[in-house]
């Protein structure tokens, strides 16, 4: 909600909980402290064997810093572009998707280290505020829907230090702020433990369908059932029956094509055309249960592949009729779909 022409504020003042206050990023770091961008530093100003780190928008991650970049110039370099150089507790804000405006705080690192233009560099003079409450508020909802109405350019949306620091956010009591982080960070400890687990539990379940899958295939899980129904049919008059029906099929077919042409068979020769499915070769097949038997698939039906002679496949005719399309991008590999 605007309530200046210059300000944009995340919330209204009457809603602030007794003892807060409202201030900008600007505010709050005062004339002492840092708000300013990273600098401008062109290829040509890098050096691979450079003694300062340069950080990209790529380190800079929701919440966290994701340490990816590998730039570095020289520190004479930094010294003669007029760099800000970090330090160890620095919040980076990015001004750059994705998402467009993301905080986190910068560890340090081994080098003395500058970042780029289109990062936000925040330092209090002193212990103003506490500087992980200020990265979650920057990461909060509230701050990004007013950044949102403050974006700008066509292809990549950014916004301008100069509009960040037109939102004003409600502050808390430093002590109130040290308790905020302490709830909000324990709560997303609990939501990383619980996003382990069910990692955790999807890889165990996974590791299970394969091991019941190949105790199935090995006749193992139903080695106990076999012991109590020993009378059961065995595998191989099922096989007989299949093979049977599938020719009975075939012959009901080709004798309708064969009237269909106007024509009554005499003799019975047609029927030798029966093509009968190949089975396996079991020379070097393992062993399985006497109730069981070896077969092929084309033996179980038929096996075929989809085809289309129209081109091209993805014209629109093709779409938006009463049956369902199947295509291979949709089913995972290596995962039975039915």
């Amino acid at each position: 909600m605007s309530e200046t022409t210059d300000r944009l504020y995340t919330i209204r003042k009457d809603e602030l909980p007794t003892g807060w206050g409202v201030a900008a990023i600007s505010d709050l770091v005062g004339k002492a402290g840092v708000f300013v961008d990273g600098d401008w530093v062109e290829s040509k100003d890098q050096d691979p064997n450079g003694d300062v780190r340069l950080i990209q928008l790529a380190d800079i991650g929701d919440g966290e810093y994701k340490n990816k970049s590998a730039r570095f110039l020289s520190y004479k370099k930094a010294l003669d572009l007029g760099c800000t150089f970090l330090d160890k507790g620095d919040v980076l804000i990015a001004r750059m998707p994705d998402p467009l405006v993301r905080a986190c705080i910068f560890p340090g690192d081994q080098k003395k280290a500058v970042t780029a233009v289109d990062v936000a560099i925040v330092r209090p003079a002193n212990d103003e505020f506490n500087n992980r409450w200020l990265m979650h508020f920057v990461n909060a909802p509230a701050f990004r829907a007013a950044v949102s109405s403050m974006q700008s350019g066509s292809t990549r949306k950014r916004i301008s230090r100069r509009n960040l620091a037109r939102i004003v956010l409600p502050v808390p009591p430093r002590k109130k702020q040290d308790q905020i982080v302490d709830e909000v960070e324990k709560q997303f400890s609990r939501l990383d433990e619980a996003a382990t687990g069910l990692k955790r539990a999807k890889t165990n379940l996974k590791r299970y369908k394969a091991a019941v899958l190949k105790a199935a295939v090995e006749s193992k899980l139903t080695e106990q059932w076999r012991k109590e129904h020993p009378d059961v049919e065995p595998a191989s008059k099922l096989l007989e029956r299949i093979l049977t029906e599938r020719r009975k099929k075939w012959e009901a077919t080709e004798l309708a094509k064969i009237k269909a042409k106007g024509r009554e068979p005499k003799r019975e020769e047609w029927k030798a055309s029966y093509k009968e499915p190949e089975g396996p070769d079991t020379g070097n097949l393992p062993a399985i249960p006497s109730s069981w038997t070896w077969t092929t698939l084309p033996q179980l039906g038929e096996l075929n592949r989809g085809k289309s002679k129209h081109r091209p496949r993805n014209d629109p005719k093709l779409y938006g009729g009463p049956l369902s399309f199947h295509s291979d991008w949709r089913y995972p590999t290596s995962e039975w779909c039915y």
